[in-house]
C-alpha cells in the first residue's frame, strides 16, 4: 500500500480465467450441459466478474491488472487438488482412458512467480498469461506415470471423443 497527497493506493494483481467463457457460445451443446452441470459455468461467470470489477477499477485509477493462468499443477496449499488429484490418480491406475485434448500447461510454483512479476512490474489494466508447455494429457499423464516408475498407461481417445461413462473414474 503506498499513500501519494493523502491518498492510500493499493497495487492489485489477480487471477483470472476468461478464454472459454469467450469461447462459450461457439460450443456444442453437449459440452455447455457439461459446464452447466458441472458447476464450471458459474465458476467461469464470477472470474469474468472479477475481471471486469478489476478494469473499472483501473479506469478509475486503481494500479491493477490480471494474469490468467492455464492449467496449473504442483505444489499447492490446498493440498492434491485439480490436476494434481489426477496425476496421483492416473498413477494409481484410477484412469483408463483420456481424450487427446491438448492444453497449455504450467507449474504452481511458475504461477507464482508470474503474479509477483505482474505486481512488481505489470502495468495498470493489462493481462498477462501464465503458461508453459503445450502438450496432450495423455502425454502429460503417461510421462507422470513414467516419472513415478508405475506403469499404467492411459488409453487414448481420438480428440472430440466421449468418455464412455462406465470408464469415467
Amino acid at each position: 500500500m503506498s499513500k501519494s497527497n493523502g491518498l492510500c493506493s493499493l497495487k492489485v494483481s489477480i487471477t483470472g480465467h476468461y478464454s472459454l467463457g469467450v469461447l462459450f457460445r461457439h460450443l456444442d451443446e453437449s459440452y455447455r450441459k457439461f459446464l452447466y452441470k458441472g458447476g464450471y459455468l458459474s465458476y467461469l461467470v464470477t472470474k469474468k466478474e472479477a475481471e471486469t470489477v478489476v478494469f473499472d477499477a483501473v479506469r478509475d485509477g486503481q494500479d491493477a491488472n490480471i494474469v490468467n493462468v492455464v492449467n496449473a499443477y504442483g505444489p499447492s496449499p490446498a493440498g492434491p487438488q485439480s490436476y494434481n488429484r489426477l496425476f496421483l490418480a492416473a498413477a494409481a491406475g484410477h484412469v483408463p482412458v483420456v481424450v487427446d485434448a491438448q492444453v497449455a500447461w504450467v507449474l504452481a510454483t511458475d504461477v507464482a512467480r508470474a503474479h509477483l512479476l505482474a505486481y512488481e512490474k505489470g502495468q495498470p489494466g493489462k493481462r498477462y498469461v501464465a503458461s508453459g508447455e503445450v502438450a496432450t494429457f495423455p502425454r502429460v499423464l503417461n510421462e507422470f506415470n513414467r516419472l513415478w516408475g508405475v506403469s499404467p498407461e492411459i488409453e487414448v481417445l481420438p480428440r472430440g471423443s466421449d468418455i464412455p461413462r462406465d470408464r469415467l473414474w
